[in-house]
């Protein structure tokens, strides 16, 4: 909640994320069309994370 007065736990199964990490290169290698993200995605995805980090030094939000 907005005050930081109750906590949640979330629960995910287990994976073996390098593993299908390197299997998705690998497809990608060899001419696949799977990617998750497009190159311009993962330029505004970093652009988020920036924001993040910068909100994080003043306390307070960040334009992005």
């Amino acid at each position: 909640n907005q005050n930081h007065t109750e906590a949640q736990v979330f629960r995910f199964p287990g994976t073996q994320q390098y593993r299908l990490e390197c299997e998705a290169f690998v497809r990608a290698a060899q001419g696949g069309k799977d990617r998750v993200f497009t190159l311009e995605e993962s330029v505004l995805n970093q652009k988020v994370i920036d924001a993040i980090f910068r909100a994080g030094e003043k306390d307070g939000w960040e334009p992005v």
